[in-house]
């Protein structure tokens, strides 16, 4: 009796023990592959910022205000999740607004912390403004995406 006993409870120690080394090892691989997305975000966007530069020879949107030809003109580039496309309305030579017209598929809670990088732009009338700290590439997506709609503004 006391051999079965202690057979059933090895048996369910080893059990539990095996069924916590398959989940480190599900942790693990999951946690590496969203390293990766993130790293591939971030290298994507340094290469629109090389694309840029290297079109416009600039970094990035930094003219000051008043000096933007008046209309509305449309960017995109690499967010966390994806691709985030911006229209940007310039008028009396000012970026007055700044709509994401898609980031599908960017997280929600992400892109909501994201969006208060608009408000930036907009009060400095230039794409040289930080990021939004815990939606680091979501809020690079939009500012490189403004930065693109912006090239064809300059004046």
């Amino acid at each position: 009796m006391f051999g079965r006993s202690f057979a059933v409870r090895l048996t369910s120690i080893f059990l539990i023990i095996a069924s916590l080394y398959v989940y480190e090892a599900i942790t693990r691989e999951r946690v590496q592959a969203d390293t990766i997305a993130r790293l591939e975000a971030e290298l994507q966007s340094a290469k629109n910022e090389i694309a840029y530069l290297e079109e416009h020879g600039g970094a990035g949107s930094k003219a000051g205000p008043g000096s933007y030809k008046d209309g509305t003109y449309t960017g995109s580039a690499m967010g966390f999740g994806g691709n985030i496309s911006v229209s940007v309305t310039v008028e009396n030579g000012n970026i007055t607004a700044i709509d994401v017209t898609d980031h599908a598929a960017e997280d929600d809670s992400f892109y909501d912390m994201a969006a208060a990088v608009i408000p930036k732009i907009i009060s400095a009338q230039s794409t040289d403004v930080d990021t939004v700290s815990g939606a680091t590439f979501s809020s690079t997506g939009i500012r490189d995406a403004a930065a693109e709609a912006l090239a064809g503004a300059s004046s």
